[in-house]
């Protein structure tokens, strides 16, 4: 027997320039009737932003953006996607474990900055995904 379908309730925009590694987590998301829209840099990004309203965002911290590793990209990310008057609610995902990357990405305007992939679920939980 075919398992259902679930009826699409958010949009979801992931953040990551290998999204190969988050495969699981989209799964997870597909079974909880999540839409995921994939950005492989800080601008693709931005631009989908303009064009989508999203419920939710996903960003790894660190990003191949063109020729250059930016190191705090997700941290950017949140400046502006919170300058451009977005208030979806953002998490970072990180294996930077320094207390001062999760302070900056706080300020730039993300919600919520983890390393452990199960706290990124329970935030997403918490937030009604």
């Amino acid at each position: 027997m075919n398992k259902a379908i679930p009826e699409t309730r958010h949009l979801v925009l992931a953040v990551n320039d290998d999204p190969a590694s988050d495969l699981a987590l989209y799964a997870w998301l597909a079974e909880r009737g999540v839409a995921v829209l994939r950005a492989y840099s800080t601008e693709h990004a931005l631009r989908l932003l303009t064009r989508a309203r999203v419920q939710l965002v996903i960003s790894d911290l660190a990003r191949q953006e063109g020729q250059i590793l930016n190191k705090t990209a997700g941290i950017a990310l949140a400046q502006a996607i919170r300058a451009l008057g977005c208030d979806a609610p953002m998490v970072i995902f990180t294996n930077d474990k320094s207390p001062q990357i999760k302070t900056l990405a706080l300020e730039a305007g993300a919600n919520h900055v983890t390393e452990h992939g199960d706290a990124l679920l329970e935030w997403l939980r918490n937030q009604g995904i």
